[in-house]
Parts: structure tokens; C-alpha cells; sequence
């Protein structure tokens, strides 16, 4: 997958992949795992990312309007969280 600018990661290489604006089994969701497993949102590598978000993408209705609210959150806790298991390395 061709890309401009960094990437950065955990050194495990665990990225959790969310979604968005879509209707899952009838109900509209602001905040999904993209792999379907809301206890575990984290996909390994990049190609995992892009292999959840292509069986997301068949497996969920698009449908707005968008609340970003709700994702912004759950990101904020993971950066929380990652800050402080932060190793600086000099």
C-alpha cells in the first residue's frame, strides 16, 4: 500500500482499527471494531488494518450523519493509555 508521511506503531505492531457511520445489524453505530470484535479492536500490521476494513466494508450499511464524538473518545483513551507505557529511547 503506497504512502507518504510516517507511520508510527507500538512495537508490537497492534493497531486498533475503528469505524464509524454505519448501521450493524439494524442499529446505527458511531464506534465499531472494524475486525467485529468490539473486546478487541486490534488488527497486526497495516495488512491487517486494510483486511478488517475491506470485510467491514461488506459487512456494514454506510449511514450518517457522522458523530465523530464517540470515536475521538475512544481514541483519546487509547492515547491515554499508550502514554504511559511510553520507552524513550535516547
Amino acid at each position: 500500500m503506497p504512502h507518504s508521511g510516517h507511520v508510527f506503531f507500538f512495537r508490537d505492531k497492534l493497531f486498533p482499527a475503528l469505524g464509524f457511520g454505519a448501521k450493524i445489524n439494524g442499529q446505527v453505530s458511531h464506534e465499531f471494531a472494524l475486525n467485529g470484535n468490539p473486546s478487541n479492536p486490534y488488527c497486526v500490521g497495516i495488512p491487517g488494518v486494510v483486511e478488517a476494513y475491506h470485510a467491514a466494508i461488506r459487512a456494514v450499511e454506510l449511514w450518517g450523519p457522522t458523530n465523530f464524538a464517540p470515536i475521538i473518545s475512544h481514541v483519546a483513551k487509547f492515547a491515554e493509555e499508550a502514554k504511559k507505557n511510553v520507552e524513550i529511547q535516547v
